[in-house]
């Protein structure tokens, strides 16, 4: 589906802050229930946005007077779908401002996962508003100034952004709470700050999404190697964060009598082991 109109039109200025709704057309029968899933609104609204429909057109009823001389964005994901259950390939943007401009800033870039770089597809992406002395949003804000989602090929595009600097992340938020949890997939940016401005160029380093791992390695099995060597396994890929060998403490497990170490090192073609080699 696609937007064929909107009232409000798009990109129009001056906009009385007294609007009321915002009406849009789509070229095809939508999928109702998927609406207020798929809708974002910035800036956001306290009170939830209602919805009247009539045939191929909603009217989205806004529930308090627009702020003067802002910049609204309205976003439809790709959790849109027609009647048919198609979704769309990338999401569809409107914007309006009651002001006597519009912002222009954008931010284009790619997110990917794995060493081949495979396109991610659906996955949200969140900029946050940097001041000009930040070092980071450390918390994250509870929610994000500007929020949109990748296409099928990995791509996004923030629209409408007010100029300035931007923290920008990726994350498959299966939860849908607009916040990075321990079990999703994440991604930070290539670079600490990227600026929205009308010509922004696409950053050419991809969003690389992960999955944090909050598990700690398991102990699975310590063998001798050589007389004055054992390999430590673990139940997955491990990486030495030190060398020191007093961080290490063995001991003898007939006596109980501790175990001089003199060196540790990664296991050669066993990501999952260390070696440790004694006095």
């Amino acid at each position: 589906p696609s937007v064929v109109r909107t009232t409000p039109v798009r990109d129009t200025v001056n906009v009385p802050t007294s609007t009321e709704v915002l009406r849009v057309e789509f070229s095809e029968y939508i999928e109702r229930s998927s609406v207020p899933q798929a809708l974002s609104v910035t800036p956001t609204f306290e009170q939830q946005l209602q919805f009247d429909w009539s045939g191929r057109t909603v009217e989205i009823e806004l529930p308090s007077a627009l702020r003067d001389s802002t910049t609204y964005i309205f976003t439809f994901d790709t959790n849109l779908s027609d009647a048919h259950g198609v979704s769309l390939e990338s999401p569809i943007t409107v914007a309006f401002s009651t002001g006597s401009r519009i912002n222009w800033g954008q931010i284009r870039g790619r997110v990917a996962s794995g060493p081949r770089g495979i396109a991610q597809q659906r996955v949200d992406v969140y900029a946050y508003v940097l001041t000009p002395d930040a070092l980071g949003p450390r918390p994250l804000p509870d929610r994000p100034s500007y929020r949109t989602q990748t296409g099928e090929d990995g791509g996004f595009e923030f629209n409408y952004m007010r100029e300035g600097r931007y923290y920008v992340v990726a994350l498959r938020d299966n939860n849908r709470n607009r916040r990075p949890d321990p079990n999703e997939a994440f991604a930070v940016p290539p670079r600490f700050a990227l600026r929205a401005d009308s010509s922004a160029a696409t950053v050419p380093v991809p969003w690389l999404l992960a999955q944090s791992d909050t598990t700690a390695p398991t102990l699975q099995q310590v063998r001798p190697v050589s007389q004055r060597r054992f390999r430590v396994s673990f139940d997955e890929p491990v990486r030495l964060q030190t060398r020191a060998p007093e961080a290490w403490a063995p001991q003898d497990s007939a006596s109980g009598t501790p175990v001089d170490v003199q060196g540790v090192y990664a296991a050669p073609d066993r990501p999952a082991a260390v070696v440790v080699r004694t006095a």
